[in-house]
């Protein structure tokens, strides 16, 4: 029985945080998709069809406003 590859969102300002944990995510057998801004987020999720297992966020991005 072949397991799925979790598929995770990635929504962080920091270029350089985002790729490393993007990296090692990637590394382990995770999906993974970054995203720079709350709208962005939503945005992929929409894409996936709101088939993903983990979302990880910023405080910032987490807090904004304006996609609440």
């Amino acid at each position: 029985m072949a397991l799925q590859q979790p598929v995770l969102v990635l929504a962080l300002e920091n270029e350089d945080a985002s790729s490393a944990l993007a990296g090692i995510l990637w590394l382990k057998g995770c999906n993974v998709y970054k995203t720079r801004s709350a709208a962005d987020c939503l945005k992929q999720i929409q894409n996936l069809e709101s088939k993903v297992d983990v979302l990880v966020a910023s405080s910032e991005i987490a807090l904004d406003r304006d996609s609440m």
